[in-house]
């Protein structure tokens, strides 16, 4: 009811208060389409990982040295970490950094809904890569997907309204 009065009220504090409850609704409607696609791209990761994990002792050894040296996580830490370079030109540490977010945040839970999309792609992309082990190396690897990633881009079959 209040909202309702302030935002009929034809005067200035009516106005601003008009503005800010629709600021809000954008915000949760924006917040709730983000929600859905991150469930999305976490519904893609359980598979990815999964393959990681049948794939790991093959991929042990192409890996970068600060991966090896942490074991097992390293190798899905290294995964992470070549796709967020692709994505958002960055490690995860250095994006932490960048927005003053905690140390153990998740950083893709600050992407919008265009890199949340990237994501889901690369993972499914890299996936069929690591299924080849034979054929493709870590930095092999990191190349086609960086092509991959420049051909989703030119293609444009994303929506691309938050691209923020």
């Amino acid at each position: 009811m209040a909202k309702e009065l302030s935002m009929v009220e034809n005067n200035k504090i009516g106005r601003i208060s008009r503005k800010y409850f629709i600021a809000i609704d954008k915000a949760f409607k924006t917040r709730r389409l983000w929600n859905i696609d991150r469930w999305e791209t976490l519904e893609h990761y359980k598979n990815y990982r999964r393959i990681i994990n049948l794939s790991k002792k093959e991929l042990m050894p192409t890996m970068p040295d600060w991966c090896k040296k942490r074991g097992d996580q390293g190798v899905f830490m290294g995964e992470a970490n070549l796709l967020n370079e692709i994505i958002i030109g960055m490690s995860a540490s250095d994006y932490r950094f960048k927005h003053c977010l905690p140390k153990d945040e998740p950083v893709r839970n600050h992407f919008n809904n265009f890199e949340l999309q990237m994501v889901a792609e690369l993972e499914k992309f890299d996936t069929d890569l690591i299924r080849l082990q034979e054929m493709y190396d870590y930095e092999e690897r990191r190349k086609l997907l960086a092509k991959k990633y420049q051909s989703l881009l030119d293609n444009n079959n994303f929506e691309d309204n938050d691209l923020e």
